[in-house]
């Protein structure tokens, strides 16, 4: 794996979201799910590589298809779009979860019936479900950051249409504090990323990467935030989990490549003699390395959008 492009990736893709999060609202609505279309485009494309798994193109298009999506989605969808007969997506914020929920479940399907498809007896594909199954995950939980975006958005709109409430229409009571935020979460979260390139064991690097992603976001939330301090609660909560889920996709990506590895090399072992590559077919495997490092990166970018919204509903403020 090429360390560099893993490093820049993350950063890319962080700058990037930060980029289109900070503009104003009326344009951020559409600059944040465009920037996540790429990403995640990018994700799918090399998710499958990275796990060495085989049907990679039927499984980048099960990974692609409901995540983006999903992501516009909740972008297009109106205000007050029903779920159920009582209950308005305005009246309940965790209802913009729904679309999410099912995009999921459809892929997840989707993934297991690509599999039944390839017939009986084809190899990893215990290995190919469960790397789909995450891809999809991962893919469908970046919608949060539109999600994100969406409510601040509406509330400005509402309070120059009718002077309601900021506060009651976003989990920040205000719209400043969502940039500011977002830009400190994802500041943590790649910092975490780039501390899983450290040469030392796995289980030290988890846990560094989980103090870093908790500890990090605050120093940049105060010092963006002049010294306010009304989120630290909510910022410490989601910074660690999202380090813990940094740490987790980075232990099972370097788990599901060990198992890879020990295969392939049993496999060579029973053959009489190897055939060097060609150019074109090093070429290829280059290339493909590289949109595999690419997603790995971008990965721990997309998914802290759902930890982050998560948080920011539960978890209260300090004041």
């Amino acid at each position: 794996m090429r360390l560099p492009a893993l490093a820049f990736s993350s950063v890319a893709a962080a700058v990037l979201l930060m980029v289109a999060a900070s503009i104003p609202p009326a344009m951020a609505r559409w600059a944040v799910p465009a920037v996540l279309t790429g990403l995640l485009l990018i994700f799918a494309w090399g998710w499958p590589r990275l796990l060495g798994a085989p049907s990679r193109r039927s499984l980048s298009a099960t990974i692609a298809v409901p995540a983006v999506v999903v992501v516009w989605a909740v972008t297009l969808l109106e205000d007050r779009w029903n779920f159920s007969n009582e209950v308005m997506l305005g009246d309940r914020p965790d209802l913009w979860l729904a679309p999410v929920a099912a995009a999921t479940a459809l892929g997840t399907m989707v993934g297991f019936v690509v599999q039944v498809l390839r017939g009986q007896g084809r190899p990893f594909r215990l290995e190919s479900t469960a790397s789909t199954v995450t891809g999809v995950a991962i893919g469908t939980s970046a919608s949060a950051w539109a999600l994100l975006i969406r409510t601040q958005t509406d509330a400005v709109t509402a309070w120059f249409e009718t002077g309601a409430d900021l506060g009651a229409l976003t989990p920040t009571g205000g719209v400043s504090e969502i940039p500011v935020l977002t830009v400190s979460l994802l500041t943590g979260t790649v910092a975490a990323a780039l501390i899983g390139l450290l040469p030392t064991t796995l289980p030290v690097r988890v846990f560094v990467m989980v103090v870093v992603a908790g500890a990090l976001p605050l120093g940049v939330y105060s010092g963006l935030n002049q010294g306010e301090i009304h989120y630290v609660a909510t910022l410490a909560v989601a910074g660690v989990l999202s380090g813990a889920l940094v740490g987790l996709i980075r232990a099972a990506v370097e788990q599901e490549q060990d198992v890879q590895a020990m295969t392939l090399i049993d496999d060579a072992s029973t053959l009489v003699a190897d055939e060097p590559l060609t150019a074109k077919a090093a070429s290829g495997a280059r290339r493909g390395e590289l949109i595999a490092t690419l997603s790995l990166g971008a990965a721990p970018v997309l998914v802290s959008g759902m930890v982050l919204y998560f948080t920011l509903w539960v978890v209260p403020p300090l004041g």
